[in-house]
This record gives structure tokens, sequence and C-alpha cells, in this order.
């Protein structure tokens, strides 16, 4: 996903004498993010980015695996049930400057 890959950056490293490709997770302003967990000073993996945006703002781009599908085919407005991760960036994009 593109939100994903815009907070990533990859860096060759050498280990071992061999090259390996390094990932990092940046802030806003382009410095590597320390990992939430309590106590670490580790950065982030992007593992931890995609569930911090899973929680935050980009909640919607996700499937919520606690959803289950009942069969309704109205689910209100706004709700993102059954739409792709394009589908719901678009609709969150649509709500979003509606609601600026």
């Amino acid at each position: 996903m593109e939100m994903i890959r815009q907070r990533c950056q990859c860096r060759r490293v050498e280990v071992d004498g061999e090259a390996r490709w390094l990932v990092e997770v940046l802030d806003g302003n382009g410095n590597v993010r320390i990992s939430n967990a309590m106590g670490s000073f580790e950065p982030m993996g992007v593992e931890e980015l995609i569930e911090d945006m899973k929680a935050g703002r980009y909640a919607f781009a996700f499937e919520d695996e606690r959803v289950e599908s009942r069969g309704a085919t109205d689910h209100g407005p706004g709700v993102t049930v059954g739409l792709s991760p394009v589908e719901r960036l678009k609709l969150a994009r649509r709500t979003s400057v509606l609601a600026d």
C-alpha cells in the first residue's frame, strides 16, 4: 500500500561481508521511528507500523478481523465492510474532505 511505502525507506547495509537491505520506518520529519514498546529503543518495524496505522487514522484501510458479515447488504453510511483497501482509501479521502 502506498501509505506504508511512503513511511519506509530501504537502505543497503553490509552484514558479515554480505550486502542486505534494511527497511526503516520514518516519522514525518524523515527520522527513523522508535518502537512504541515500553522501554524499547529499537527502531520500529513494518509490522508495528501497520498495527499503529490500524489503530489510528488509517484504520479504515485495513480489513477488520473482528467484523463478520451476516449477509446484510446495508451496513449504513461510512461502513467499509466488503470494500477493497483502495475503495476504503477513496471513501476516507472523500469523507475527510467533507469534514474539513
